[in-house]
């Protein structure tokens, strides 16, 4: 896991055989398919996966973004009407 921080980026985070990306958790499924769907309704890349190994969460389900979409999910985030657990950044 890496922190979210503007500054970070792929080549100074870690192997670079391994994608680096936004992972958003959830504390339940509905939260995670509700985000999900808005995602999907604004264009903002990114999809669904099981939850990676290194991380913990309520559902087992997150959202992965590309690091190109880190400004614009970081932003959607900051809308109290959306429930998450966390957000970081992981090698998967």
């Amino acid at each position: 896991m890496y922190d979210t921080d503007e500054t970070a980026d792929a080549a100074s985070l870690g192997d670079i055989n391994k994608e680096i990306r936004i992972i958003v958790t959830f504390c339940t499924t509905t939260d995670a398919m509700a985000f999900k769907e808005i995602c999907e309704e604004r264009d903002i890349p990114g999809h669904m996966m099981p939850i990676p190994s290194n991380l913990t969460a309520g559902c087992g389900q997150v959202w992965s973004a590309p690091l190109t979409a880190r400004k614009t999910v970081m932003e959607l985030l900051e809308d109290p009407e959306i429930d998450y657990c966390e957000r970081t950044l992981c090698e998967v």
